[in-house]
């Protein structure tokens, strides 16, 4: 149940972000990404203060996600300079959520950018689209070791 909720609230990020920018409401894609930056600072500042994790609850991960992928459509898409942000979310996913998430953020990101790589049809945009599915796999590792070490821990302490 609890992969289902991590695979929905990427999906959701996913969702909100292209609707966003395929909606006539695409010119208010900075306002907006002024208003989630502090929606996300509040949720950050609330976390520090109950003693919680920094980043790690759903919301935080939806808001994250679409931060980023507005802040990579406005500033050129697959070319955008901070597009390899999305291998280190990708990665930041696998220690956060489950981490069989990384193939559905690897999917959704490819979803995501596969209309811009279309309509450029050069080889660049594909490889950058590849990349993803590529890094996915090692993602995918380094959290399962991730979470293994936590749990051997755990018990240790018990």
């Amino acid at each position: 149940m609890k992969l289902f909720i991590h695979w929905l609230i990427l999906i959701a990020s996913f969702g909100f972000a292209f609707i966003w920018e395929e909606s006539q409401l695409d010119n208010f894609t900075i306002p907006l990404l002024i208003g989630l930056a502090l929606i996300l600072a509040l949720v950050i500042l609330v976390n520090i203060k109950t003693k919680k994790d920094l980043i790690g609850g759903y919301f935080d991960i939806f808001l994250l996600n679409s931060i980023l992928l507005l802040i990579i459509s406005i500033t050129g898409n697959l070319y955008s300079p901070i597009y390899f942000l999305t291998y280190f979310l990708g990665f930041g996913i696998t220690f956060i959520f489950e981490p069989l998430s990384v193939f559905v953020y690897a999917i959704g990101a490819m979803a995501f950018f596969l209309p811009e790589a279309l309509k450029n049809g050069s080889v660049e945009s594909f490889i950058r689209l590849g990349s993803l599915i590529l890094i996915s796999p090692l993602a995918f590792f380094f959290g399962h070791e991730f979470r293994d070490r936590d749990i051997k821990e755990e018990k240790t302490k018990q």
